[in-house]
């Protein structure tokens, strides 16, 4: 080929989301061993190799129905598959035995229904777990849990990715026997939303901005209608201080004794001016 042409072919696979699987990947693929117990085989690594060309944009995946796939497996085998879900659980550094793949990690996910944003029919069980493996996974704030896992420190953080449809995987569980797990290989996650975000807080915050500006609108008209006094009130003294102002005027310079006495000074005091 021209070297102007594989210019040309590198430049038009780094701009398409999901790349096709190459022949050589297919033939690969198809000999992967459902419900085997280990993660590593020839179609895993075939899987790996196709992912790590994509850019992590989600056009071209497919909502998946989880039951049909778990019903029949070798239809679906390398679908590319629209993952959306809750992260339940991270295990970082799986062993490989090729040291020409970076780091691998497997996430859990709880997927609940189809998406919302498809007409897809699919009934899928509640509560549901599929894993992942990622090759090129985000930074998440992860804490320590039991059995070498690693959980969100943001519980219920919810997750959108594209990946192929790997296998079904069986592992043991504690207590329920050996349980089946629908495996998919992808590169990494196209959006991270965690469980509380600042659209869900904006109904909160606007609730309590609106009873704050009630209560000061109250207080406010509280104070004001205290301030004021009827028109008809200004410039008026109480009865009972004019009634004082009178009794101590009056009662100000004692009267004489004697009655003669006493009509003179009346008849002084309304003479003074």
């Amino acid at each position: 080929m021209a070297p102007w042409l594989m210019i040309i072919a590198a430049l038009l696979t780094a701009t398409v989301g999901i790349v096709p699987l190459t022949d050589s990947q297919r033939t690969r693929l198809d000999s992967a061993d459902d419900h085997g117990r280990s993660h590593e085989e020839v179609a895993f690594y075939a899987l790996i190799e196709n992912v790590q060309t994509w850019d992590g944009a989600l056009a071209g995946a497919t909502v998946p129905d989880y039951q049909v796939i778990t019903d029949d497996p070798d239809t679906h085998r390398g679908q590319a598959m629209l993952i959306d879900g809750t992260l339940e659980a991270v295990i970082k550094g799986l062993p490989l035995s090729r040291h020409d793949v970076g780091p691998i990690q497997r996430w859990s996910i709880v997927v609940n229904a189809a998406s919302s944003d498809s007409d897809s029919n699919s009934d899928v069980p509640p509560g549901r777990v599929i894993v992942v493996y990622l090759t090129d996974p985000p930074q998440l704030p992860l804490r320590a849990a039991s059995h070498g896992f690693l959980v969100p420190q943001d519980s219920g953080t919810r997750v959108r990715l594209a990946a192929r449809f790997y296998k079904l995987i069986d592992e043991p569980s504690l207590g329920a026997g050996m349980l089946t797990y629908p495996a998919f290989v992808g590169k990494s996650v196209a959006e991270v939303i965690p469980a509380t975000t600042p659209g869900n807080a904006r109904p909160i915050v606007i609730m309590g901005l609106t009873i704050g500006s009630l209560a000061l609108i109250y207080v406010l008209i509280r104070i004001v209608s205290r301030r004021r006094r009827p028109a008809s009130r200004r410039g008026r003294l109480p009865t009972d201080t004019l009634q004082a102002d009178d009794a101590s005027h009056s009662s100000h310079t004692p009267l004489p004794e004697d009655p003669a006495a006493a009509l003179d000074d009346l008849q002084r005091r309304h003479q003074e001016p």
